[in-house]
C-alpha cells in the first residue's frame, strides 16, 4: 500500500502546475553525467508550436539531432507551454540545476520559446524525470557548450564545452 501511495504522489506532483507557492524539494539532483547516462534518449529539437489538447497544453517539437538511443519520429510533443518563458540556465555548464522555469511547483521546466532549440534528456519519452535536473535546456544549435559537454561525455571523453578542433 505505501507503493502504490508513493506513486500517486510521484504523479500528483509531476503533474502539478509550476508556481512560486509551490516548494519543490528534493533529496538529491542528478548531476550531468547521472542524468546522461541514466537517460535512454537524448535529442536535439526546436520548440514549433503550442497546443490545447483534452489533456493539457503541449509543445510540438522538431527533431533535429539524436545525439543518444533512437527516435523514430521527426516531432517530440511534450506538456508545457509558449506563453511564459523564463530563459535559459544561467549556470555554468555542466549544468547541475534545472533553469528557472522548473525551480517551482512541479520540479520541471515546462516552459518554451517557440522557434528556439533545446536539449531534451529523455527516460520513456519524458523529460519530467529527474526532479530539478537540467533535462530540457534551452541551446543556440549544434554547437552550443551545453550540447559538446553532453557529446564529449558520450563519447567517453573529457567533457568538453567546445567544439572539436
Amino acid at each position: 500500500m505505501k507503493h502504490i501511495a508513493r506513486v500517486l504522489v510521484s504523479v500528483a506532483t509531476a503533474l502539478a502546475p509550476c508556481g512560486a507557492a509551490h516548494g519543490c524539494k528534493v533529496s538529491h539532483v542528478g548531476t550531468a553525467g547521472e542524468i546522461v547516462e541514466e537517460a535512454d534518449t537524448i535529442v536535439r529539437a526546436t520548440a514549433m508550436r503550442s497546443v490545447d489538447t483534452q489533456e493539457g497544453h503541449v509543445v510540438v517539437f522538431e527533431v533535429r539531432e539524436v545525439l543518444k538511443g533512437t527516435f523514430a519520429s521527426k516531432e517530440l510533443v511534450l506538456p508545457g507551454d509558449t506563453d511564459s518563458y523564463q530563459g535559459r540556465n544561467e549556470r555554468p555548464i555542466p549544468y547541475d540545476f534545472v533553469r528557472r522555469g522548473g525551480r517551482g511547483g512541479s520540479c520541471f521546466a515546462r516552459d518554451y520559446l517557440v522557434g528556439r532549440e533545446f536539449l531534451m534528456i529523455l527516460q520513456e519519452g519524458s523529460v519530467a524525470w529527474a526532479p530539478l535536473a537540467a533535462t530540457n535546456e534551452e541551446v543556440s544549435g549544434a554547437d552550443d557548450p551545453w550540447v559538446w559537454w553532453v557529446k564529449g561525455y558520450l563519447a567517453g571523453r573529457t567533457a568538453s564545452t567546445e567544439p572539436a578542433k
